[in-house]
């Protein structure tokens, strides 16, 4: 996070289950945003989201 004047800019980069679909990865960074929009009201927000294979079920880590 950086703040420039009166504006924060927040980039952000999650890790998701390669599982998860691309639908389900914008709905969870869509709240995420929200969630930070609520208390730093000023702010400008990057969200990235990158595979993790990482508690998925044997067959998808590959994905």
């Amino acid at each position: 996070m950086r703040r420039s004047g009166d504006m924060f800019f927040v980039d952000i980069t999650m890790s998701l289950r390669g599982n998860v679909s691309f639908e389900r990865a914008h709905e969870i960074s869509d709240a995420v945003e929200k969630n930070i929009k609520k208390e730093i009201t000023n702010s400008e927000i990057t969200i990235h989201f990158e595979p993790s294979s990482e508690g998925c079920p044997k067959g998808f880590e590959n994905l």
